[in-house]
């Protein structure tokens, strides 16, 4: 199947505003993501925070490098805890190793009085929540009770209770009895509560409030011990603490640092999925621009391939014709880039081509003509040697059969006159091959051309008196540079041809201008041979050789005259002229 160049150009545009919306929009996902990430770090309030330990240890009267002596004070952890407020934050106390110098994690709050395996039960009686430990749970019960609650922790925004339902009975702080669904533990009691999970964290899995997108989420408490130990990337400070992210998979940890390297108090928050939720919110306020994007891209590409392909299709067409020698067809494309540069490379080659083929058809028309003209030369050399050989050879016999003298003599006359004709024919020939050669020197000078014209017409008196021709001789410029005695055979072939054509009681007329133009009263030349005139054995009287124009023709050439022959009304004319650079 042919592809269209049309289809490729609009499938490059496209990918290229593709790939620029995709930068513009990674560009602005990051920045808007930098955004989001310095609002949340506001909304934990680390600087109230940080005021908050920093008053709690001057209550107890101690600085953050004894806070340890604290860490089983039971009023202390009350008091740590109502700081931290049961989600967004949570409180890492550490203490360098002595043995390895690595922090290592002494105390931490999750909000609540346990660290892991408990729930924060909302009573349907009381409208109170308590939390409870389930530490009393075997490993199934807190496995099933995990998954169960995981199926249904993004059922509910972070102000609404779970929906999942519980029965329990809670005796001195311990629990007593616990169903919920297929989960059973303890005996049911008469004075048992209906309620629901509002919050919990089971195997180290706790359940916090991405405060981002305001949905609970699910933080393994390893990964914040994690984000803790392993050493920071500091990135903002404010004085008494200072504050980095760490992200480990999927989710984003916000850790502020009170103290120093051998003491120090870690505020630790997550947020879940925040190049997910910026992607979400960036294309959810910005897809009516994208959407207006792509079709201005769409339509672009479209009209920019278009421009593109329209004029290459032009170019394709006029070049098929082109293979197919039609050379007729030009294009306008006016543009003054690199197809406009290109379209007209194409309308000067189709233009050079048809003057190339033009010429090539001409010059086989020519050399087609050169060789009838040369089977016309062999058979009219033929003839004009094989008339005088055979009346050579008739008449050497007749000479042995003479009875007389007198017809001996008469016969040895008509054989000399022969052989005469055959050496003035082959003379001819011989200085038409040495003038096409180039071997005759010229012997150029200015001379009078009406001296030599009057000699050759005196020649020719005889002649001119036997058809009573009138002949009428006219000077305009008569100084002339050239080889005098071969001009003077170009003049004596153009009357002898004169006479030949020229009727009893017709006319010569001679001009003379820079060359000499010859014309005689008569019979015109058919247009179809005048071309052909100047060609060795051509001639119209069969009475010639058909050598002396073409002897005239090397002549003017070497000479680089203007020459030709033409009709004229009553006549026929024979000229030369000397150029101007001559």
């Amino acid at each position: 199947m042919k592809h269209r160049i049309s289809a490729k150009i609009f499938i490059i545009l496209m990918v290229g505003f593709m790939l620029i919306l995709g930068i513009s929009a990674k560009l602005n996902i990051e920045a808007q993501k930098n955004l989001y990430l310095s609002w949340i770090r506001e909304q934990y309030n680390y600087k109230q925070i940080t005021e908050s330990i920093t008053d709690l240890l001057d209550e107890y009267g101690i600085n953050q490098k004894d806070i340890f002596q604290l860490l089983k004070n039971k009023d202390f952890q009350k008091k740590l805890q109502t700081i931290c407020p049961g989600y967004w934050n949570y409180i890492f106390i550490c203490q360098k190793d002595n043995e390895n110098q690595n922090q290592k994690i002494q105390y931490y709050t999750l909000g609540q009085d346990f660290v892991n395996n408990y729930l924060v039960l909302y009573s349907n009686q009381t409208k109170e929540s308590q939390c409870i430990s389930i530490e009393t749970l075997n490993d199934n019960q807190k496995a099933e009770l995990l998954s169960l609650l995981k199926s249904g922790l993004y059922t509910n925004d972070a102000d609404d209770y779970s929906n999942i339902d519980v029965k329990y009975t809670i005796e001195n702080n311990r629990l007593v009895y616990f169903e919920c669904q297929n989960i059973l533990y303890g005996q049911k009691t008469k004075n048992y509560q209906d309620g629901r999970i509002t919050s919990f964290c089971i195997n180290n899995q706790l359940q916090t409030v991405d405060p981002l997108k305001q949905i609970p989420i699910l933080v393994d408490v390893d990964s914040m011990k994690e984000s803790i130990l392993t050493p920071p990337y500091y990135y903002g400070a404010d004085g008494s603490y200072v504050s980095y992210m760490r992200e480990i998979g999927q989710q984003t940890f916000f850790l502020t640092n009170i103290g120093d390297d051998n003491a120090s108090i870690y505020i630790v928050s997550v947020v879940e999925n925040v190049q997910d939720y910026v992607l979400a919110r960036y294309i959810e306020e910005n897809n009516m621009l994208y959407f207006i994007a792509l079709i201005c891209a769409i339509l672009i590409s479209l009209i920019l391939s278009y421009m593109i392909a329209k004029p290459i299709k032009k170019v394709e067409k006029v070049a098929l014709k082109i293979a197919h020698n039609d050379f007729d067809e030009t294009l306008h494309i006016k543009s003054k880039d690199e197809i406009g540069s290109l379209a007209k490379s194409v309308n000067h080659m189709s233009h050079q081509l048809k003057q190339t083929i033009q010429q090539l058809n001409d010059e086989i028309e020519h050399v087609k003509k050169l060789e009838s003209l040369r089977k016309d030369f062999i058979n009219q050399f033929t003839h004009e040697m094989k008339t005088p050989l055979g009346i050579i050879n008739g008449y050497g016999e007749l000479i042995e059969e003479a009875e007389s003298d007198e017809e001996r003599e008469k016969y040895i006359a008509i054989i000399h006159r022969e052989t005469k004709r055959i050496n003035q024919l082959i003379q001819s020939m011989l200085s038409l091959s040495r003038l096409e050669a180039g071997k005759v020197e010229m012997n150029i000078e200015e001379f009078d051309l009406e001296d030599s014209v009057t000699e050759i017409i005196d020649e020719y008196e005889v002649l001119f008196m036997k058809k009573n021709i009138v002949v009428k001789v006219n000077n305009i410029q008569s100084r002339i540079k050239g080889d005098k005695k071969l001009l003077e055979t170009v003049i004596h072939n153009f009357l002898s041809n004169a006479i030949k054509h020229t009727p009893d009681n017709g006319q010569i007329e001679v001009t003379i201008d820079k060359g000499c133009a010859v014309y005689n009263s008569g019979s015109l030349i058919d247009e179809e041979e005048i071309e052909d005139i100047w060609y060795t054995f051509v001639t119209h009287d069969h009475q010639g050789s058909g050598l002396g124009l073409a002897i005239c023709q090397s002549i003017l050439e070497m000479h680089g005259y203007d020459y030709g022959v033409k009709n004229l009304e009553a006549g026929v004319q024979f000229y030369f002229q000397m150029k101007e650079e001559c």
